[in-house]
């Protein structure tokens, strides 16, 4: 397994490194003072080998040696047929077991028990086979004990089943030990690495172990387990009422010649992520293949975010050589991975060849297939083997896994045809749900899972060349035959790497085998809470030990047979009330005695330059459009501070094809507006004064230059990003924006920092698509929904934006995100009250739907979660309105305080009188525990806000240090 591992605390940012192949996993924390290493103290390993099915248990115990408590993240790629087996936490001095749970449930219970400072553990599958294991808290000058078990399908060779364990320790451990057991049927494992390690006959099978003390261990365990001619490996489980089994065919796979491809076009990923590939093994690969097809024509085609210019190369009696230089050229990786940009019906050949990972981090997500067929080749941990697969069957092609597979030998199959399975015999009354693994076409043996239903049975399995049967084996099965703990596990796990070539149509079945075998997919994790009333609070069946008591709470629990939807409403109609009883009330003619004033001049205007952070739009929709809604009479005056109890206003039903716009169709301000200015933001960055410095044809060589540097800080390609923009050089300010994408799979915060400068950039469709992935990792939070409103109000379906912004605001959310109800009823209202007859508002209660147009909004937002900004807006008359002043006497109001989340916030003035209005913002807190870095803000100022002639202008900028307070710009009126 390689991997690597960070931590992180509210002072501590965690580094991440990625581990040397064949090394431990090394802790370590950025602190002032520098960088140290957090101590692994303990390491016990168990093998467990069942057919050709390992199951590996990692028991760590690490030490923190700080003075504070800690969050650690492991992030690990596995290799094909790599998963989650098992997930434990040290808890009170013993083992608690993880549960699988559905995907977003458990991150949601996670972090809502990190915030109540209890201790959660949690496992999840990100994209491709990347998993991340997340646990709280690292106790200080403590230990922490975590137990993981990995299952994996082991790759064949000539001289049987492989087993590799790669242990490398830069440091002495307190206890280490290696155990391993091989279930009978199987021949004496031959130990190929691992001094004093011997098998011997033993209970349960080939048994081996190891201990040692104050032990460093430097070399890893592998061993062969012999596999002849023989009777396949034949085992079963009884598990429930079912009884499972499991064989394994040793038998090597037969081959013939075939028709050798004359033209050959090669897609070469060079993406970011393109450097965790095994380049070398590949190039190898292709050097065996060209040279044993002797004459052929190979266009190469890069790709990253796009696909660049192709070269073709001329291959005469297996001389690749200028080819293999070429490639090895290409080998500067940038930029996010777009397989979506890849259309392969422009590129006709006899035979294409797709090198990746499979992960597409951006944009687009599926390759554009043709008739060609596509030879399919991975050399990445981690990669999204399921989705490769798919595409090697689809196209008629072959799948090539070189973590698997020596580049010769696999050589020697492609230029093969090779034997297939083609279907298997059997009494359907005594075998049930026949799977066999996902066929790759360069591995050895062949694998079958069923369940049982009689005691005995027999199952004839055919093979041969295409179409063609040309051989048969027989296996017999008995109920009671070679019982092994786990065969149950491996009929799920063959079961959805079936079902996940094509994940969201079954994603409930998928769904349901991960929670019934408690396997880790793309749809469920693997959950640790610490007590027992965390269980009962989410409704979440905990581990056996736990399962009485958790019984009795959930019976005492109130059962308050409550809709949350009905809740959800209720929520929304308390926030439109509010809105509009605000609305309605004229403003107070005097300051509250307490209000906060400002005095003396504190700002120097400044030069208004439209710089490339800033985007200007003017709506334009004819005012015919507008929805009205019937005026209504004016409510008293209320003073929204803190503590303002709200009079409660009569939501009346809107007979929205009766009204006229005449009756609400306010006109504008009654005195104009002059300016929306900014204050134009430029991050002072070394980096961006050594491109400035370079001339304009080096510029992009010098970025790369320059990112071995800042690699893995994201601020460095949101500003190097905008700097090509500001040059007009847009394709490659994408690219380089990409980057952020590929820094860590499946980042909210990240997405959102991306996201956000797409659409700065006008991009509006990748935008579009990265909310949307947004909103698939975080769909138990408003903002999700309300970001991918917004970007497609910007992309024009003005109509999808309303519903989701009608989602946000009536919808089931956590208390911290309560202000966003009002947030989205301001903003459905607009574009209904601009967009009118476009929008098709079946579904949306009328009484959530009045024009309630305003002179001046300013709203913002920012990319982190558990942070705290507050927006400031001081009026002319020198009021300050903040969470300390939620309403001035001109009348503006701001949102209730987000003091979590996202945000948003949000100023409102309904009549604007003449003079500036300051607008800023302060970072008032800033918990994360995240490689994010600085906060991005994205702010939007409006006038005429809801109106046709509505204006608007947006920057983004970013904070760093807490209390740190910046100018956002202000809105200038003056007398008409």
């Amino acid at each position: 397994m390689c991997a690597w591992l960070a931590l992180g605390s509210c002072a501590d940012v965690a580094k991440v490194h990625q581990s040397v192949p064949g090394t431990l996993p090394m802790l370590q924390v950025a602190h002032d003072s520098g960088s140290r290493s957090l101590r692994l103290s303990r390491l016990l390993v168990h093998v467990q080998v069942t057919g050709h099915i390992a199951t590996t248990t990692y028991d760590i115990t690490f030490y923190n040696d700080q003075d504070k408590l800690l969050e650690g993240e492991f992030d690990f790629p596995l290799a094909d047929g790599q998963s989650i087996s098992r997930y434990a936490l040290e808890i009170d001095d013993k083992l608690r077991e993880g549960v699988v749970v559905e995907k977003a449930k458990a991150r949601v219970a996670f972090e809502q028990t990190v915030r109540g400072q209890i201790d959660p553990g949690l496992v999840e599958k990100t994209k491709g086979n990347h998993f991340r294991t997340r646990i709280y808290p690292i106790p200080a000058r403590g230990y922490k004990r975590v137990l993981i078990g990995i299952e994996e399908a082991l790759p064949a060779s000539a001289t049987g089943l492989a087993y590799a364990l790669p242990l490398a320790a830069g440091h002495p451990l307190d206890q280490f030990s290696v155990t391993a057991t091989v279930a009978l049927p199987a021949a004496r494992p031959r130990v190929v690495a691992g001094d004093g390690f011997a098998f011997r006959s033993g209970d349960a099978g080939w048994e081996a172990s190891l201990q040692r003390e104050n032990y460093q261990p430097t070399n890893g365990l592998a061993f062969n387990i012999p596999l002849g001619q023989e009777a396949p490996l034949v085992y079963t489980e009884a598990r429930g009422k079912e009884t499972y089994f499991y064989a394994y065919l040793p038998a090597d796979s037969a081959l013939r010649a075939r028709a050798l491809p004359r033209s050959l076009t090669l897609f070469w990923d060079v993406s970011a992520s393109a450097a965790q590939r095994n380049t070398e093994k590949e190039i190898a690969l292709l050097r065996s293949y060209l040279s044993a097809i002797g004459n052929v024509r190979v266009t190469v085609v890069p790709f990253a975010v796009r696909t660049f210019s192709e070269s073709v190369f001329t291959v005469r009696n297996g001389d690749a050589a200028a080819l293999i230089a070429h490639l090895e050229k290409t080998a500067a990786n940038d930029g996010g991975t777009q397989l979506g940009a890849l259309d392969l019906q422009r590129f006709p050949a006899d035979e294409h060849w797709l090198l990746t990972d499979g992960i597409s981090t951006f944009g687009e997500k599926e390759v554009r297939l043709s008739a060609t067929p596509v030879t399919v080749v991975s050399s990445s941990p981690g990669a999204d083997f399921s989705y490769l697969k798919y595409i090697a069957r689809q196209s008629g092609g072959r799948f090539v896994d070189l973590g698997a597979a020596e580049p010769e030998a696999a050589a020697v199959q492609l230029v093969h045809e090779y034997r297939q399975f083609l279907g298997a015999d059997y009494d359907a009354g005594a075998i049930d749900s026949l799977v066999t693994p996902v066929q790759s076409g360069v591995s050895r043996g062949f694998a079958v899972a069923g369940i049982l239903k009689r005691d005995t049975a027999t199952l004839t399995l055919h093979f041969g060349f295409g179409s063609t049967r040309s051989s048969r084996q027989t296996v017999l099965l008995r109920r009671e035959q070679a019982p092994a703990p786990g065969v149950g596990r491996i009929w799920a796990g063959m079961q959805i790497n079936e079902l996940d070539l094509r994940p969201e149509a079954n994603k409930e079945a998928i769904t349901r085998l991960g929670k019934q075998f408690s396997i880790v997919t793309r749809n469920t994790s693997l959950l640790v809470l610490d007590r027992v009333e965390d269980y009962v609070t989410h409704e979440i069946l905990p581990p056996a030990d736990l399962l009485p008591e958790y019984l009795a709470l959930m019976k005492e629990k109130k059962s308050v047979a409550q809709d949350r939807r009905k809740e959800g409403v209720a929520a929304a109609e308390t926030a439109m009330q509010e809105l509009v009883a605000w609305w309605q009330a004229p403003p107070r003619k005097e300051r509250p005695a307490d209000a906060q004033v400002e005095t003396g001049t504190r700002f120097t205007p400044p030069v208004i330059s439209d710089a490339a952070v800033v985007a200007d739009s003017t709506t334009t929709a004819a005012a015919a459009n507008a929805v009205p809604t019937p005026a209504r009479p004016h409510e008293p005056m209320l003073n929204y501070t803190q503590d303002a109890k709200v009079e409660e206003v009569q939501l009346e039903a809107v007979s929205l094809d009766r009204v006229e716009l005449s009756k609400v169709a306010e006109p504008s301000s009654t005195v104009a507006a002059s300016a929306i200015e900014v204050q134009q933001w430029k991050a002072d960055a070394p980096y961006l004064a050594e491109l400035e410095a370079t001339a304009p044809a080096d510029r992009f060589e010098r970025y790369r230059a320059l990112k071995t540097r800042y690699a893995r800080q994201p601020s460095f390609y949101v500003d190097v990003a905008r700097f090509f923009f500001a040059q007009n050089e847009e394709a490659i300010a994408v690219q380089v924006l990409s980057n952020i994408a590929e820094l860590r799979l499946e980042d909210p915060e990240l997405l959102r920092v991306m996201a956000e400068q797409l659409q700065e950039f006008g991009q509006q469709a990748l935008a579009l698509a990265t909310y949307r992935e947004l909103l698939e990792l975080r769909e138990e939070e408003p903002q999700a929904y309300r970001d991918l409103a917004l970007a497609c109000s910007a992309a024009g379906d003005h109509n999808k934006a309303v519903h989701l912004l009608y989602q946000v605001a009536t919808g089931d959310w956590d208390d911290r995100f309560a202000g966003i109800r009002q947030v989205a009823l301001s903003e459905m209202n607009a574009l209904i009250g601009i967009h009118g007859k476009a929008i098709d508002l079946t579904g949306i209660d009328p009484r959530f739907v009045r024009a309630m147009p305003v002179d001046v909004r300013i709203v913002i937002g920012w990319s982190a979660d558990n942070s705290d900004i507050d927006l400031w807006v001081t009026d002319p008359r020198g009021e300050k309105c903040s969470y300390e002043n939620t309403g001035t006497a001109l009348g503006g109001r701001i949102s209730r305080d987000a003091t979590q989340g996202y945000g948003p916030e949000e100023f409102l003035l309904r009549k604007a009188g003449g003079g500036a209005y300051e607008i800023e913002a302060n970072l008032f807190g800033d918990s994360r525990q995240t490689l994010g870095g600085p906060i991005t803000i994205k702010a939007e100022l409006f006038t005429d806000f809801g109106r046709p002639n509505q204006r608007r202008k947006v920057i983004s900028l970013r904070l760093t240090d807490q209390k740190e307070v910046v100018r956002i710009g202000k809105l200038v009126f003056g007398n008409s």
